[in-house]
């Protein structure tokens, strides 16, 4: 798999470990699981509220920019926040908490197909490492807000 320079472009509030001058951090998809999760929705709780996450139990975030279920994130957006993807045919779960009826799907440029909930693309965060980790809620970036999701499929403001 190829790897993808990271361009330093995701908020520093949102990264860990602080970068040493000149270091970069190389983004492998696939290898962090962002598209290995079978396409399932589930829900649990975390410092926000009850929020909506994937089958691993890895956050899923919403872009303030998206106002349609077509995604405004590529190239050095979706990098940094990948999106969700799902087979072509795939029937997205709903388990637990989450509403099968809000459950969808939109086709990205690149032909791929990403998962949507109340008609809201779904993304990750590349600083969240594993499950439960919520990095970076509430931040701008990219031109807009990134926020979790509730089971309702609205965007949990507080930060």
């Amino acid at each position: 798999m190829a790897r993808q320079p990271y361009d330093g472009t995701v908020p520093s509030s949102c990264l860990r470990r602080r970068r040493k001058r000149g270091e970069r951090i190389a983004v492998i998809h696939g290898q962090l699981g962002f598209f290995n999760a079978p396409a399932a929705l589930d829900v649990q709780n975390s410092r926000f509220g009850q929020i909506l996450v994937d089958v691993q139990g890895r956050a899923l975030y919403l872009f303030a920019a998206d106002k349609t279920k077509d995604s405004t994130c590529y190239d050095a957006c979706a990098t940094a926040w990948p999106p969700m993807i799902a087979d072509k045919a795939a029937t997205i779960d709903a388990m637990h908490g989450a509403i099968a009826s809000l459950t969808g799907t939109t086709t990205r440029k690149d032909g791929a197909v990403q998962v949507t909930y109340n008609g809201h693309p779904l993304y990750y965060f590349v600083g969240d490492k594993k499950p439960g980790e919520i990095e970076c809620q509430a931040v701008v970036n990219f031109g807009a807000a990134w926020y979790v999701v509730d089971p309702n499929g609205n965007a949990i403001t507080k930060s």
